[in-house]
Parts: structure tokens; sequence; C-alpha cells
């Protein structure tokens, strides 16, 4: 079995012993209930066991010998995937935004009961079983040409494209529980990347780490901040600070359980946490304008029309023009019926995130 791959080329007689019990006991997966939901998606009845597994990248890497792509360049490059020893039936959701060759090959003798793949650019699926149940949803083809209608049903809903948490995951998570009839119960994702498995660690994102890491702020427009700051008013923000702020958004969202939201553009050098409340100062627009995060319990500031961004930390909630507010309204991405409304889609403070 795969957990046992790294026990060494001796084992004891009595441990031996022990580990084929243990095997013996726990081998193969869970007996199935009978049960079963209909996925209008892959038009087939699944059993409610069914594990869905959702890979999602960016892009493919190059593998050995193969060129990176070239800018403005939609070549397909290969990446593998594994899920389990262990799993029982399965359903895969491959996603990517750039055309990626999916390689199932490696769960391709598991049971497999339907693979839906996402993306902007349409995809290419190779490994599968001849008969598996495929679907595909994509925007364009590599050559930049519209994507062709494959026959995939509209209840597979749209092409998104995700690889890391956050609305996006949101919104495809809540896809694929009404397409498959089943929520995601596993994910992995990276930027680009040519392997996905399930047992490998979260990789660690550069640019986060970047973005966390504690510097001084020297954007346009300093004087302005640094005369809050010797009031008192403000304080530049720390790393802890943007992690303390992710987690409470991580937690309206409820993709959170598959991979934590991170923002893109709360950043030290140019993010503030508010003390007390002020007056914003005129002037705070374009690159002179900064984020602000807001404890709990703290005034906001007063704004009159700025380009600053308001992370609350009370729920998690973001208000203003940055783009992390303005996507929490991107259309079609969102249920409709009102079943997800995160905190940070409500505007209390009349502020026109865009």
């Amino acid at each position: 079995m795969r957990w046992n791959r790294d026990a060494g080329p001796f084992v004891g007689a009595g441990t031996a012993l022990l580990l084929a019990l243990v095997a013996g006991c726990s081998s193969g997966p869970p007996p199935l209930s009978g049960k079963t939901v209909t996925s209008r998606c892959l038009d087939t009845s699944l059993p409610v066991e069914t594990a869905v597994s959702l890979f999602g990248v960016y892009e493919g890497a190059p593998g050995p010998g193969e060129r990176e792509r070239r800018a403005g360049e939609h070549r397909p490059m290969r990446v593998q995937v594994e899920t389990r020893d262990d799993f029982g039936p399965e359903v895969l959701i491959l996603s990517s935004y750039e055309p990626v060759i999916w390689d199932v090959s490696a769960v391709a003798a598991n049971d497999l009961r339907g693979v839906i793949v996402y993306g902007y650019y349409r995809s290419e699926l190779v490994g599968a079983p001849a008969a598996l149940p495929v679907r595909h949803v994509a925007f364009r083809r590599a050559d930049d040409r519209e994507a062709a209608p494959d026959g995939a049903p509209a209840a597979c809903g749209e092409p998104l494209s995700v690889h890391e948490g956050g609305l996006e995951l949101e919104a495809l998570d809540a896809q694929v529980t009404d397409a498959v009839g089943l929520p995601i119960a596993h994910f992995a994702g990276a930027y680009s990347t040519a392997r996905l498995a399930l047992d490998d660690p979260r990789p660690v994102n550069p640019d986060e780490a970047r973005r966390t890491a504690d510097r001084p702020d020297r954007r346009p427009g300093i004087e302005a901040v640094n005369a809050l700051v010797a009031g008192g008013a403000i304080r530049l923000a720390t790393g802890a600070d943007i992690a303390a702020w992710n987690a409470k958004a991580s937690e309206q969202l409820r993709s959170s359980r598959l991979a934590p939201f991170v923002s893109d553009y709360l950043r030290t050098g140019d993010t503030y946490v508010v003390l007390r409340g002020f007056t914003v100062p005129e002037g705070m627009n374009g690159a002179r304008a900064r984020n602000f995060i807001i404890p709990e319990g703290v005034a906001m500031p007063v704004d009159g029309g700025s380009h600053n961004g308001y992370y609350p930390m009370a729920g998690g909630q973001c208000v203003g023009p940055s783009p992390d507010c303005r996507r929490r309204d991107r259309a079609g991405s969102l249920p409709q019926d009102g079943s997800f409304r995160p905190k940070w889609r409500d505007n209390p403070w009349g502020i026109d995130g865009g």
C-alpha cells in the first residue's frame, strides 16, 4: 500500500506481522451503503460515498526537455494527478486557465466514475478509461478561437478556473455540488506545476511570502501616512496582521475546508492597522492609496472619496475599490439564489466598491 512505501529495507518479524495485520484490516475502500445520487452533469448515478477531488492549476509546467511557454502562447503542458489508494468510487474535477494535458493514468485503475474538465482554454484528457463519462467546459481553444460545444449539459456550469482558495473556489465548490450531486471532498492546487497529488503538502507560494514579509512603506503619499502614524491613528501592518484578516475572511467561505483564502492585495509596506477613528486626508488616490485593517471595536475612518481599501476584522469584510472587494460580485460566479452570501458582499458603510 502507498502508506507503507517508506517502511525501509528491513523490518523485524514481529513488526512485519503487525504491519500485515493492519494492512489486512485497513486495505481497500470502505463498503458502499447502496445509496446513490444523480449527477446532472455526468448523467449517471453515483454512490453517496464517491470521493470528489478537485485539481487546479493556472497552467502546467514544462516537462524534461520542454521549453517554457512564450508570452501570448497557449501551448498545452502536461499535469499528472494522483489521488489515494484507499478511495472507493471517484469523480475528478480538473480546472485550469491555460490549456493543460491532464494525465489521469496514475488513477486509471481506481474506481473512476467520471471526469469534468473546466477551463478558460480547452484542455485535453489522457489516460482515462475509454468508457468513462467525461465532460469538457471551456470558453476558448488553444488557438484562441471560441471553443465549440462538445455536448456538456448546462448542468455542468461555467468554465471556472481555480488553483487556490478564495471566491473562485467558493463558486466552483457550489457549482460542482450542483453538477455532481456531491460536494468537493479533496483539493490540490498550484499556479504552475507538472504534478498534483492529494498526499503532497500545500505548495509554498513565494508571492505570498513576499507579501507578508515585514518592510517599510516607500510608496508615494508617505507624508500624509506618516502624519497619521505620528498622531497615533494608524500603524504599519505586520505579516501577522494580514494573516489574521485572511483567517477571518476564510471563516466566511464554506470552501475554506479545502483551502484558505489569501488576499493578493493586502501587502506589508502599504497596509496599515487603524488604532482610532480619523478623517482620511485628501489625495489618497491611485498610487497614494493604502489598505487599512480595522480591528473589532475600532471606528471606521471617515472617507470622503479616496481609493483606499478597508478590511474590517469583524467578519473578514472588505469595502472599497480594492480588487478583493470588487471580486465579491463577479457575475455568474456565485449562486444567485442567496444560498451563499459572504459578509464582504454587504456594504454597510455605503462606500462604492466598484
